[in-house]
């Protein structure tokens, strides 16, 4: 009887690690992935009247739809509370983790899409003021950075990947939980 008692306590304290191992990986995952998640439906938002913008430019500086401009900084205020928030959040969360590297990356991510935006601020702003000439010289920032995103992207998704392989979590679980956290 003993025994039994002895097997069954192993058991389920074995069983209560899993589920902390597994509340633990969910809790990481779920933090990254709203984080990216947030940040990159805002970018991605916030683009939509930039690439319009930035087009009219390309054809005529002078002929740009001003009205734009407005909607354009309050996204890009938007984006940068969503920017420090999600940054800040996982800044906390990553001291509460021994699993560091899937939110040192997430950060590292959104810091570099804040520095593009850092550029793309006075790039628009030499647009806008059309008294204003350096408009080429304030583009090779943005436009540097620009063609680093997909990079920066893709070391993102690798670490992600790595987290997943080290967990051995499967693309259903990942729809799971971004299905719990849209709502």
């Amino acid at each position: 009887m003993k025994k039994i008692t002895v097997i069954t306590a192993i058991i389920i304290s074995l069983s209560g690690c899993h589920s902390e191992k597994d509340q633990h990986f969910k809790q990481v995952l779920k933090d990254n992935l709203e984080a990216m998640r947030t940040v990159q439906y805002t970018f991605n938002e916030r683009n939509i009247p930039l690439k319009i913008i930035l087009d009219q430019s390309r054809i005529d500086k002078y002929g740009i739809d001003k009205s734009q401009f407005t909607l354009i900084d309050s996204m890009t205020e938007v984006l940068d509370q969503k920017l420090t928030h999600q940054t800040n959040k996982l800044i906390i969360e990553k001291e509460n983790t021994t699993d560091k590297v899937f939110y040192e990356a997430t950060i590292e991510y959104l810091k570099f899409i804040r520095d593009l935006e850092n550029d793309i601020t006075p790039f628009l702003k030499s647009i806008e003021d059309t008294i204003i000439e350096n408009e080429e010289e304030l583009s090779i920032p943005v436009r540097e950075k620009a063609l680093r995103i997909n990079t920066e992207m893709s070391n993102w998704r690798r670490v992600e990947q790595d987290f997943y392989d080290k967990y051995d979590i499967k693309q259903k679980m990942v729809d799971s939980l971004e299905n719990t956290f849209k709502r």
